[in-house]
Parts: C-alpha cells; structure tokens; sequence
C-alpha cells in the first residue's frame, strides 16, 4: 500500500475533523507538553521512496559495506605497497592500475580503499582526501588539465599552473587519492598519448604531498570481457609499467585483474559485515544471503550482480532494525 493509500484509509474512518487548537494568548509561553495525536505503524511493502522517508538513508558504513566483498587479492597487495613506500621524511606517490571488465565496478574497489582500508593502514594516521573519479580530459596535448581538475578539487585557485599546483598539493598535510578510468574508446583518440604523458609525469614524482603523507592515484583500465586490439595495446601498457626505475618514494602496482565473484566470497563477506556495521544480527539474518544469491549449483558471477543483491538484501535488514512509526494527526 502506498503512502497516499495508507493515509486516505486512516482518513476514511473519520471525516470529521478536530478543531485546531486555540492559539496561545499573547505573553504565554508555547510549550508542547500536550497529548500526541494517533501512531501509526505503516507496513513498506514496496513503497520505494517511502522506506527512506521513514527509515532514514542509509548510513555511510551501510553502503560502504558491499564494496567489503572478496577483492583480498588487490588490496593486500595495495596496502603492501603503501607501507613500504611510507616515510616520515618525504611525501610518497603511489600509482595503482586496477585491471577488469565494466562489471567488475572499478570504482568499488576505490571507494573500499579510500573510505575503509587507508583510513586504518598508514602509520600517520591522518584522514584521507578523496576526490572521487576525475573525469578524464578527452582531446587534451598535456596532463596539465588533469592536474587542473585536482587543483579544482583541492579548492586551489583557478589562476594556478603547473607549479603552483603541485606546490599547493604538497602544502595541505593531508594524504590524497583520485582515479581515472580509461577503456578502449579513451586510449584510441590519441593512441594512448595522453595516459602514456600522465603516467610518466605521476611516476616522475613532481606531484607529491608534503612529508609523512601519501598521494594514491588509480588508474582504473577497462577492458572487454573478450580482448580486441585495443585491449591488447591496453594490457601491452600496463606491463610496460613495471619496467622502469622510479625515484624514491614513487611506486607503481598493477593489481590481480578483478575476477568474478565466488559463492565462498560472500559466505566470508556476511561475517565481515556484521563485524564491520557492528551489528551481530547481520550476520543472523543474511545467513542464507550466499544460498540465495547464487542458487543451489552456484558458478561465479560478475560483481555488480553480486552487488546489487547484497545492496538490496542489506537494506531490507537494517531497515527492520529501525523505528517505522508516523505521526498522523486527524
């Protein structure tokens, strides 16, 4: 039953409205020690936007939650990485290049890493500035818009260039992390001429933040799930990667490419929810998710499907953990 629905039947039983109460006489003080009109407990169903008006959105650690599912692989080499590279003494500069397909959901694996992992992995402690996915500046000769649109994020202003930018950068105290995404329509434009300038300039250690902290930029390469040409070229790039020296403090880490999902993975990912929302009922209640999501002959499946379920079987959870009464005056 809809809201409109629920209303006009609560309505129907009484047509007959109450007086509004009488306005305070002038001096008085309005207080609102007085009765409360009629609560009402209104099944959701599927009311869609009804649900959040009483329920609330979903809290950060709610959403943030499904992007804990598998991806072990990736991030403990990532965390590795930026505990080697961590110094007291300098600012560090990591590039990550995140391999995989479009249903793999790349920016997941940003978003689990900049919300959840760095905050409790580097040794300063500090919170992370994450500047979400910058769009990358199709038609462009140089990074220098690439390093306008971090400038921009920055709140730095408009006016600075190159070298203001990377001043401004090591001047916040703060560790930072982006991402770019790049498929195969981005790299034949220009031959993969600007991603090869990017990648030469991050791995050259001009853009780093100041002493003590990290700047991770991920480079987030998608690819077909049956390689064409350019996925080749792609893949012939990231190996490239891993062949040159790099200054000290600057590291570069091509990830495990993002497989599709196990039914053991989110066996393993129902625990570590309910341990992550700090909630033991979680893990009660989504028992039997793994079963549901992947059948009785379960085979592996692409990771928005699996995200999408677990978004969804979440939600119904917690919202059963939440007050849904209404006041309804009549």
């Amino acid at each position: 039953m809809g809201l409109r629905a629920a209303l006009l039947n609560l309505w129907s039983g009484n047509r007959t409205a109450a007086p509004p109460p009488a306005r305070p006489e002038a001096g008085t003080v309005q207080n609102y020690h007085g009765s409360i009109g009629n609560l009402f407990n209104i099944d959701l169903g599927d009311a869609g936007d009804l649900g959040q008006l009483l329920t609330g959105p979903a809290s950060e650690k709610e959403a943030l939650a499904p992007t804990l599912i598998d991806r072990v692989p990736q991030t403990n080499a990532l965390l590795e990485q930026l505990a080697r590279i961590e110094a007291p003494g300098r600012g560090a500069a990591l590039l990550v290049v995140v391999p995989g397909c479009v249903s793999d959901l790349h920016n997941a694996l940003v978003l689990r890493c900049a919300k959840v992992e760095f905050a409790r992995a580097t040794a300063n402690g500090d919170p992370w500035l994450y500047l979400k996915q910058l769009e990358w500046p199709e038609g462009a000769v140089s990074v220098d818009p690439i390093l306008k649109s971090i400038g921009d994020e920055l709140a730095l202003p408009k006016s600075y260039r190159r070298a203001e930018i990377e001043a401004g950068v090591c001047a916040l105290g703060r560790n930072i992390c982006f991402s770019h995404l790049i498929d195969g329509p981005l790299w034949e434009q220009d031959e993969g001429a600007l991603l090869r300038k990017w990648t030469d300039y991050f791995l050259g250690g001009s853009l780093r933040p100041s002493p003590g902290h990290v700047m991770v930029g991920f480079l987030c390469v998608q690819l077909e799930p049956e390689r064409t040409a350019v996925c080749r070229k792609l893949e012939g790039f990231i190996r490239e990667l891993g062949d040159r020296e790099l200054p000290e403090g600057v590291a570069a880490l091509t990830t495990a490419i993002l497989n599709p999902i196990l039914q053991s993975h989110l066996s393993q990912w129902v625990s570590k929810a309910a341990t992550f929302l700090e909630d033991e009922l979680v893990e009660t209640e989504l028992l039997d998710l793994p079963v549901n999501v992947f059948g009785a002959n379960p085979v592996p499946r692409p990771f928005a499907d699996v995200y999408k379920a677990v978004r969804e079987a979440l939600a119904r959870t917690v919202r059963h953990h939440r007050p849904q009464f209404m006041e309804i005056r009549r």
